[in-house]
């Protein structure tokens, strides 16, 4: 039983990268006809809100929510150390995205 929880908290972990790396590129092309360094902009910094936002829903908040008298440090250290590898994780990947989009959007390469 265990092993299945395991898994499933990696899913979550993987599910909410990728979901927060689609709502930036979709944000970017929502907003690239206004200003296209502003939908790149808000297309990379949004991935990485999103994840800090879902990762301290999930691994902190909902936690501390379920053991409210539990005042280890452990948790809150791991939930940290899941933040920063979800942050690293969406700016190499935001990056890359954000590479991709400007060579292959054909209005981002005419301006």
């Amino acid at each position: 039983m265990e092993a299945f929880r395991t898994i499933w908290s990696f899913v979550v972990l993987f599910g909410l990268l990728a979901f927060a790396q689609v709502m930036g590129v979709l944000f970017f092309f929502a907003v690239k006809r206004y200003q296209h360094f502003v939908a790149h902009l808000s297309g990379f910094v949004i991935p990485i809100l999103l994840s800090v936002g879902f990762c301290w829903f999930i691994y902190i908040y909902r936690y501390y929510h379920l053991h409210p008298d539990d005042r280890d440090g452990g948790q809150l250290l791991g939930a940290m150390g899941v933040i920063a590898l979800a942050v690293a994780v969406q700016i190499f990947v935001g990056l890359t995205a954000q590479i991709g989009l400007h060579s292959r959007v054909v209005t981002c390469g005419s301006k």
